[in-house]
């Protein structure tokens, strides 16, 4: 065979291997050939083998910028967010000038629940490039998320929208003509605070599905101070033949990569916690929960406990007393966990939802309550339903909780006026003026007694549904 075919492995500074000769143009021609195919079959919406093909590249050339970013984008869509926010937190360092990095770093930020990280990202976006349209839409997307309706409404002018930036408009006046009201008039305003965080929910959701939200370089390229990213979405189907097909370089021998050092694995999978709230659920479904005071939570289900951290089982509260017995379902009761630190929780066979309340009131029922963030007030209750009740929880003020269920979950409006009939296994809780209705349910004769498994709410509000099998 001859010689050139062959990679020649020599004992380089400190013994580390050396490739030599053809080898390294061996190494190059591997590379291109593998970047080339992952980025085509990204284009094609293939992310599983295009990250394949991706990383392949990566480890004859562990530190290109372009494949880098490339694998970024299949990360971020395949929900590998930490590793996404690895390699993006890389190249915004490495590449500081570049403003639409940090607008894609922004949107991994933005999907693990870290908002001021992520709006630190698109403020420097635009300091970078003032006319970044979509570091502006974005950045207007977290304004209204965050209540700051007169800035997002100059954000979505720049970047745009002037549809959003009307509603903005609207949500700014609306909110300046509640201040100064009394308690009483802010109560029986609750429906339309409601209804206009609804409104800047489908606000943010509505850009961001208008939009796909991350961009790639084209191909070929190599990151430049331009920015200038084109849109990836789902490709045209491939008209390529298997001739055309990208062909291994001839002669090139397959080379042994080494593996990617500790390090930088570590940073690839490195758990972040949140920053802003209380709670985050990753992709995998944990729930991550940070401690700064106290905080309620199930202990069953813990799997990682970090800082300086002490745990109390939490009694029962009904109407400010203490009573006899622990918060939550007698098999996994929920502990007070005070100090500061991060707890990492596994949902088993369940899946976790977490919850914002925002100066509401909320009833859960306690065998799915699984966390309540310190910053809520909360007493137990019971649900008039069946032979012995429901127990409840009463949620109450500016925070967030979280359950657990064993399927999807729906909410269903109830409004003012109507009365709605529900299958009491399918009830999850309940928000707004609702009121459960005893009695037996009118849709049994009366000469059967009435049935246990249904119950009825009316008032004006919304109730929380799983999809029970």
């Amino acid at each position: 065979m001859p010689t050139s075919s062959k990679v020649r492995v020599d004992r380089g500074f400190a013994g580390e291997p050396a490739v030599h000769g053809s080898g390294l143009q061996a190494a190059a021609e591997e590379f291109l050939f593998h970047l080339h195919r992952g980025s085509e079959l990204l284009m094609e919406g293939q992310e599983e083998a295009a990250k394949q093909e991706l990383e392949r590249a990566l480890s004859y050339q562990a530190r290109d910028a372009h494949a880098e970013d490339l694998l970024g984008v299949v990360y971020f869509r395949l929900g590998l967010y930490e590793r996404a926010l690895a390699i993006y937190d890389r190249l915004v360092r490495e590449n500081p000038s570049v403003a639409t990095l940090h607008v894609n770093l922004a949107m991994v930020h933005i999907k693990t629940g870290q908002i001021v990280p992520a709006r630190t990202a698109l403020e420097r976006a635009i300091e970078l490039q003032p006319d970044h349209v979509r570091a502006h839409g974005y950045l207007g997307l977290i304004l209204s998320k965050q209540g700051e309706f007169a800035a997002a409404r100059e954000a979505f002018e720049r970047g745009g929208q002037p549809a959003m930036a009307a509603r903005m408009e609207r949500l700014a006046r609306s909110a300046a003509s509640r201040r100064g009201s009394d308690p009483g008039e802010l109560a029986r305003d609750e429906v339309r605070q409601r209804d206009l965080k609804r409104v800047a929910q489908e606000a943010f959701q509505e850009l961001d599905a208008a939009e796909n939200p991350f961009r790639i370089e084209k191909a070929g390229a190599r990151i430049t101070s331009d920015g200038e990213w084109q849109r990836v979405g789902p490709g045209p189907v491939s008209t390529r033949t298997a001739a055309s097909e990208p062909k291994r370089p001839a002669g090139a021998a397959p080379i042994t990569a080494a593996p990617p050092s500790l390090g930088s694995r570590i940073r690839e999978v490195a758990l972040a916690f949140p920053s802003d709230d209380a709670f985050a659920i990753d992709t995998d479904g944990r729930l991550r929960a940070r401690v700064e005071g106290s905080l309620y939570c199930r202990l069953r289900g813990v799997v990682a406990m970090v800082g300086d951290l002490e745990a109390l089982p939490a009694s029962r509260n009904v109407r400010g007393r203490v009573v006899e017995g622990w918060l939550g379902p007698t098999e996994a009761p929920l502990s007070r966990i005070t100090g500061e630190g991060a707890l990492l929780v596994d949902p088993a066979d369940q899946r976790f939802e977490a919850f914002m309340l925002e100066d509401e009131i909320a009833y859960v029922r306690e065998d799915v309550l699984v966390a309540i963030d310190g910053n809520l007030s909360w007493e137990n209750g019971r649900l008039p339903a069946g032979d012995q009740g429901i127990p409840l929880v009463n949620l109450r003020g500016r925070g967030s909780f979280v359950i657990a269920t064993r399927s999807a979950w729906s909410a269903l409006d109830v409004p003012a006026g109507r009365v709605a009939t529900i299958a009491l296994r399918t009830l999850l809780g309940w928000t707004g003026r609702l009121l459960p209705r005893g009695g037996a349910v009118p849709l049994v004769h009366p000469a059967l007694g009435g049935s246990p498994d249904l119950v009825q709410f009316q008032g004006d509000g919304v109730l929380l549904l799983c999809h029970a099998s």
